[in-house]
């Protein structure tokens, strides 16, 4: 479209009404889960906090220089339940993303 759009509320406000279906054919609060942001917050630090942390800390038998390699640039749907535990790997294993 050749806009730019920034803030995660502004970029869900413009793909709802670009991608979307008509407004008046659903009802806005089923959206809540995605527009009200303290309920993601909380759910992704619980989330995190279950399964111990895991990219919190480095990973015993990373290499040394992963921290100086060119990062990887990383595609991904944040919402999707296989993005969490690729980026905690990354973290762990010191790989810049």
């Amino acid at each position: 479209t050749g806009q730019q759009i920034e803030g995660d509320d502004a970029i869900i406000e413009h793909i709802v009404d670009a991608y979307g279906p008509p407004k008046e054919s659903y009802d806005e609060r089923a959206l809540w889960p995605i527009k009200f942001r303290q309920f993601a917050i909380v759910t992704s630090w619980l989330a995190s906090a279950i399964r111990g942390s895991p990219g919190a800390k480095r990973q015993f038998n990373a290499r040394p220089d992963n921290g100086s390699m060119r990062p990887i640039e990383l595609w991904a749907y944040e919402c999707s339940p296989f993005v969490k535990p690729v980026k905690e790997k990354l973290s762990s294993l010191g790989i810049p993303h």
